[in-house]
């Protein structure tokens, strides 16, 4: 019998690989923050008192954190997929490359729901982002001038996290 040496895998089988995992664990990252910002604000899957929309059954829960799974998992993969790229101009070790390209991949939907979660926090459900914009006349200048009072903490805080995992990622 001869012993063979494992072959090298191919670098796209090697990058896809890598791709699928990385996608993998940005989206099991979303879905988790999103089912549990989901939960404590509407009681989405135990009910809550007054819950208009929550899921019944278990059957209903597995098939929504899927559905969330593939939809994050769609978003993520092209983030990662760029991060990917990107990374391949960047001398970092293997671990500080997940690392960075987990965060750029997550960050985006992170942001996305933080603001959400805190407008709903402060404006309540009867909220209509569409509805605010018309208000300012379809004007993007408009709606951010008069959001720009508002937006100081949470763009210090995007800012200091961001500052954060780049000195992680470099170190």
């Amino acid at each position: 019998m001869s012993s063979r040496l494992p072959v090298a895998a191919p670098p796209r089988s090697a990058w896809r690989a890598e791709w699928l995992r990385l996608t993998a664990v940005c989206a099991v990252i979303a879905t988790a923050v999103d089912a549990t910002l989901l939960e404590r604000k509407k009681g989405f899957f135990t009910g809550g008192f007054l819950a208009v929309d929550h899921l019944r059954s278990a059957p209903e829960a597995a098939l929504f954190l899927g559905a969330s799974l593939l939809a994050d998992a769609a978003v993520v993969g092209v983030l990662v997929a760029i991060g990917l790229w990107c990374a391949r101009f960047v001398p970092l070790t293997r671990t500080a490359r997940s690392a960075a390209i987990i965060a750029l991949a997550v960050a985006p939907l992170a942001i996305a729901n933080f603001i959400s979660y805190e407008l709903q926090k402060y404006l309540g459900d009867a909220f209509d982002i569409g509805l605010m914009f018309d208000l300012t006349g379809r004007s993007v200048e408009e709606f951010f001038a008069v959001a720009a009072s508002h937006l100081g903490s949470p763009l210090a805080l995007v800012t200091g996290g961001g500052l954060c995992v780049a000195g992680a990622v470099w170190v």
